[in-house]
């Protein structure tokens, strides 16, 4: 169970942090985060509680991960689907998604980048009133685990 803990006498280099944010991840792995104030470390609390909830919830080690690392991984742990699926969601991928957010850390994307990403005057080729947009749109949302 997530609680918050009181840390006296425990000094960081940036001064003292006095509360301490703990939890267990999906994995059951438990992890905590330090605070300066104790309603700071149970907001954070609630957040992380929030996103295990909605199925959102990254572990702080796998936000790191480039995207398309985790793409890979996706990938090799996705159900199997039609051949012609499979194509053309790896085109969409390959052309369009990886150049894009290929390089960024999957902690950094956030559904507003895909978003405004879709949303830009010219997506590298898109028919924008068709549904390819929409699809790729999908197949971002559906990598990206925040």
């Amino acid at each position: 169970m997530a609680h918050v803990e009181d840390l006296r006498k425990t000094v960081n280099g940036n001064g003292r942090l006095r509360w301490r944010a703990r939890w267990q991840d999906p994995d059951g792995r438990e992890r905590c985060k330090s605070f300066g104030r104790k309603r700071e470390a149970a907001a954070f609390l609630k957040s992380v509680e929030e996103a295990q909830a909605k199925g959102t919830y990254v572990a702080p080690d796998k936000s790191k991960i480039l995207f398309r690392d985790w793409v890979e991984q996706y990938r090799l742990l996705a159900p199997k689907r039609r051949m012609t699926t499979e194509n053309r969601d790896n085109g969409y991928l390959e052309r369009r998604i990886l150049p894009r957010f290929g390089a960024m850390p999957i902690g950094d994307i956030r559904l507003i980048h895909v978003q405004a990403w879709t949303k830009s005057p010219r997506v590298s080729g898109f028919d924008r009133v068709g549904g390819e947009l929409r699809t790729a749109h999908g197949r971002a949302a559906a990598s990206i685990p925040v």
